[in-house]
């Protein structure tokens, strides 16, 4: 229906949980295809972009309300029909919500949980965040550390643990460099603009990726890119528990303490 609604020039929003979003998974890629074959008829008027948002990720759900799949369907799309949106605060969800209206012809994506977050960025920076792609957060003296780890974290619960480890183990460790690396839109992934991330100079070892869904998606993507045989890829693998209240998190190894373990080894 939101379809068709859009096709006739007015706007709408699907807000859907993210299990539930999969349900749709082959009505995107068929608009998608729509998509493609529009944009090419110049005498073909403009649309307002298909917007959902999901909400209620998985990792604050019970096992049969956890499912990233619709992650994979829209990350594996060509470049330029298809953005999909990680904000880490509330200035970035704004910043999102706000460029998600101003699209047409496209497919606009929000991925965003529903509990708390301290805000991060000012309406400034993270208008300069979606606009880059990314955003970083640095801990402890880059010139004097004896060990550099970078870490890529995509998505809002994964930045909040990926945070609260590097600031405790920056505590511990003096002589320790943690960059954390934190893509707000896909358009980042685009092999061109991934180049970025890492510049000429610095491509390396020590990098450890934790995303909101599963990791062969974005293992792909920066694998097209980046030599990753060393990297450590993290995120949704479909842990559980038969006590309904065990921390998701931790069953997915990506909570804060999982995470000080790995970035020690």
């Amino acid at each position: 229906m939101l379809q068709g609604y859009n096709q006739t020039g007015r706007d709408g929003i699907y807000v859907t949980y993210e299990a539930f979003a999969t349900i749709t998974a082959s009505l995107i890629s068929q608009y998608y295809k729509l998509l493609k074959i529009s944009n090419c008829c110049e005498w073909r008027a403009q649309t307002p972009s298909l917007k959902y948002i999901l909400t209620s990720s998985g990792w604050h759900n019970c096992y049969t309300h956890q499912n990233p799949d619709l992650l994979n369907t829209l990350l594996s799309k060509a470049e330029g029909l298809i953005d999909v949106y990680f904000p880490s605060d509330a200035n970035q969800a704004l910043v999102c919500f706000t460029e998600m209206f101003a699209k047409r012809n496209s497919i606009q994506v929000l991925v965003v949980g529903k509990t708390n977050f301290k805000t991060l960025r000012s309406i400034e920076q993270a208008y300069r965040d979606i606009q880059r792609g990314f955003w970083i957060l640095n801990y402890g003296p880059k010139d004097k550390a004896n060990k550099k780890i970078y870490i890529i974290a995509i998505g809002d619960y994964i930045v909040k643990e990926v945070m609260s480890a590097c600031e405790e183990l920056i505590h511990q460790h003096k002589n320790l460099y943690l960059q954390i690396i934190i893509p707000v839109c896909s358009r980042i992934f685009y092999p061109k603009k991934l180049k970025k991330i890492f510049n000429k100079e610095l491509n390396p070892k020590n990098v450890i990726v934790v995303c909101t869904g599963y990791v062969n998606i974005f293992r792909g993507i920066f694998g097209a890119v980046y030599d990753t045989k060393s990297w450590q890829f993290l995120g949704y693998r479909d842990g559980f528990s038969l006590n309904q209240n065990a921390p998701v998190l931790e069953l997915n190894e990506v909570n804060k303490e999982s995470l000080i373990k790995y970035i020690k080894n």
